[in-house]
């Protein structure tokens, strides 16, 4: 039973790990899409929002940069077993913070930006970064990230 229950165990971390690059590299094409201001992919949001953004200082775009592209390395160093991981997914919650903190940090935030689905979105994205960096800690501790 216990063979059993390591290898439900391992198979559910691997999948996760798999899940997770899936969701780093669609983040990843997200924000390379915004940066290089991509017409389809913008169509999809106000001309408010595009005109916000275009606005928004240098940093703005190095802080989601370390957001997502930290979130595309804690997956892949979690598919290797790596303790490196940690440290990526704790980037990667100081780029969220800091894009987060220009967000609602700024009085000129258009509508579309505070709408009940935005903040879900943001609400899931903040919980999803905290638990892989709880995840990769946890691991870490238990010997699987080396």
């Amino acid at each position: 039973m216990d063979k059993r229950r390591r290898s439900a165990a391992g198979r559910a971390y691997w999948f996760m790990a798999v899940l997770l690059l899936a969701w780093s590299t669609f983040a990843c094409l997200a924000w390379g899409l915004t940066v290089t201001r991509e017409d389809a992919w913008l169509s999809q949001v106000s001309p408010e929002v595009v005109d916000w953004l275009d606005g928004l200082p240098t940093w703005s775009i190095l802080s989601s940069a370390l957001c997502t592209w930290s979130g595309l390395a804690g997956a892949l160093l979690l598919l290797a077993r790596s303790r490196r991981a940690v440290p990526a997914f704790a980037a990667s919650l100081l780029g969220l913070m800091l894009t987060q903190a220009l967000q609602f940090g700024a009085d000129d935030v258009p509508p579309g930006l505070a709408s009940p689905r935005v903040l879900a979105f943001d609400l899931a994205v903040w919980a999803l970064v905290l638990g892989l960096l709880w995840h990769a800690i946890q691991r870490k501790r238990g010997g699987v990230l080396r």
